[in-house]
């Protein structure tokens, strides 16, 4: 968004944030679909999707998104590009096995 669509980077994060919603809303409709009638899944499940785990996971996510948007605000638009940056690096590196 940065590079291709010329965003600034505060609104970078917000687009980003809120496309992030439809996206795991898909996923979970997926999951959902696809598990539903399997055997074997713990309770209070829809499919593959435990509604103990997602309750857990997107009550804390919606106010630590809420948080962020808020200091991002706050903080200036490079360093939070050099951070991002980092954060890219660090997560990549952990994918392919190396940290």
């Amino acid at each position: 968004m940065l590079i291709f669509l010329h965003f600034d980077m505060r609104k970078a994060i917000g687009t980003s944030a809120a496309v992030i919603i439809f996206t795991s809303f898909g996923g979970s409709i997926g999951y959902m679909i696809n598990g539903w009638g399997q055997p074997g899944l713990p309770p209070y499940s829809l499919g593959y999707v435990s509604l103990i785990d997602w309750i857990l996971l997107a009550a804390p996510g919606f106010l630590a998104a809420r948080k962020g948007a808020e200091i991002a605000h706050f903080v200036n638009s490079e360093h939070l590009k050099r951070f991002f940056v980092l954060l890219m690096i660090f997560v990549g590196l952990e994918m392919i096995g190396i940290i």
